[in-house]
């Protein structure tokens, strides 16, 4: 399995897409697609890796992260929920 990078144009189009500036940085959107970014990162990791403890805690931790910000986004904006988990889905 190939290591999973940050695709620069995924981003940008992700930033667009949903920031409401390109400085944005802190709205639930965006949160999501940078926690998402880290899982897979993390999972391909943990695949080699498998006695690493601690980043099968970082992973546990932020795949329950990010449910969390995917339920309040679920409750806040239904229609915006379903657009990025769509998106998130377009990359894996």
């Amino acid at each position: 399995m190939k290591n999973f990078y940050y695709n620069s144009d995924f981003i940008k189009f992700f930033l667009n897409k949903y920031s409401y500036n390109l400085k944005d940085c802190g709205s639930t959107a965006i949160q999501i697609m940078f926690i998402d970014f880290k899982i897979k990162n993390l999972k391909i990791h943990i695949e080699k890796n498998k006695k690493d403890f601690s980043n099968k805690n970082k992973f546990l931790i932020l795949i329950n992260k990010k449910k969390k910000l995917l339920n309040y986004l679920k409750k806040i904006d239904i229609n915006k929920y379903h657009d990025i988990i769509e998106d998130l889905n377009k990359i894996t």
